[in-house]
């Protein structure tokens, strides 16, 4: 079958595109992901036969307004993460408009694995986490499926036993790794929307960061510099139709307090859904107003004060930034961390409730 003959799109409901349809060279797969802007699809390209995830602007439902603000963070997220080279971070590799149907979408790195690797990494997880420093088999092209951090969070809960603290560790450091770029990048990117469905790990067991989606990029001559090409054909296409209301950037049980308020965000927000993540992944519980300190839960105190240093209320007394945080978690094992820590003064906090402390001024 050519190109031609292939099916360009195939309305639904929930409208996108059906396997066998072609958006330029890329060959639809099947979809993978939906979020506030688009749908991503793992995709063939019909000349080079490698696999790609392809996120398509989606504009349904939603009114003039939100239909601007989509596009306008659509292309912010690819023409953003494009610019980015960081191993912890999904790279981006073009940007385009389908001729046919005129959809916009960009082109990522397929962070995938085989089967069998994919439940290795997770039985390992849960365990002993050996096979996590071992290294990748060859890389496969057909039947590869991704892997989230929530997607160990769910076999976690699922087979009764928790994510291996040391790994968590280690993936909290390529996160850290990834955000401190994002936060140094052109006059800052923050994520905005860290959570572990937005983590993805790759066949080696390294962690990258995905879905810029609602990146905020601080700095109005940089942002413009991004946007500057913007299509004028595009905005009015964009006007067209459509109702919705407009989004809120985020996840909401991973936002900062500031944030729920109405507050900016900062490099500080990103620092507290992380710390939620990372509560989450130690725990197996999602962070609340009660939720016990890890300690009281069987791990060592020292998570403590790391994790309530990303969680203070108050940002101004959560760890200065992304890189401090990181310097605190790389010290965990060694001699010296307790020694950093301790001028924090909470060794005896047992089961006290970690949000009641977090709210404090403590």
């Amino acid at each position: 079958m050519s190109m031609s003959d292939a099916p360009k799109v195939a309305p639904s409901d929930a409208g996108g595109f059906a396997p066998g349809a072609l958006l330029g060279p890329y060959r639809i797969l099947r979809r993978i992901g939906v979020g506030g802007m688009g749908m991503v699809y793992e995709a063939e390209h019909t000349m080079l036969r490698q696999h790609f995830a392809v996120k398509a602007l989606t504009l349904e439902g939603l009114d003039v307004a939100a239909r601007k603000e989509s596009a306008e963070r659509f292309l912010l997220e690819a023409r953003v993460t494009s610019r980015m080279r960081h191993a912890g971070i999904v790279s981006v590799q073009t940007l385009e408009v389908d001729a046919e149907t005129g959809t916009l979408y960009f082109v990522m790195e397929y962070v995938a694995m085989s089967p069998v690797r994919r439940e290795a990494l997770v039985a390992s997880a849960l365990g002993d986490a050996t096979v996590w420093r071992t290294p990748a088999p060859p890389p496969e092209t057909e039947g590869q499926e991704a892997l989230s951090l929530e997607d160990l969070l769910q076999a976690s809960k699922a087979r009764g036993r928790r994510i291996n603290p040391s790994l968590v560790r280690r993936l909290l450091l390529d996160v850290c790794s990834a955000l401190a770029y994002a936060h140094t990048f052109g006059e800052g990117v923050l994520h905005r929307d860290i959570k572990p469905a937005n983590i993805l790990v790759r066949p080696n067991g390294r962690a990258v960061v995905a879905d810029f989606g609602v990146a905020k990029v601080l700095g109005e001559a940089f942002r413009k510099e991004v946007l500057r090409h913007q299509d004028r054909s595009l905005s009015l296409r964009i006007e067209a139709d459509g109702r919705l209301s407009r989004m809120v950037p985020g996840t909401e049980a991973y936002m900062a307090p500031e944030l729920l308020a109405g507050g900016e965000p900062t490099p500080k927000t990103d620092l507290y859904a992380l710390g939620v993540m990372a509560y989450q992944l130690l725990t197996g519980e999602r962070f609340s107003a009660d939720s016990l300190a890890p300690s009281a839960l069987g791990l060592p105190k020292a998570w403590d004060l790391l994790i309530l240093g990303c969680l203070r209320a108050d940002p101004a007394n959560r760890w200065a930034d992304i890189p401090a945080f990181r310097r605190a978690l790389a010290a965990l094992p060694r001699r010296q961390a307790m020694a950093c820590l301790r001028r924090v003064a909470l060794w005896g906090m047992g089961a006290v409730s970690l949000g009641a402390l977090a709210a404090g001024g403590l």
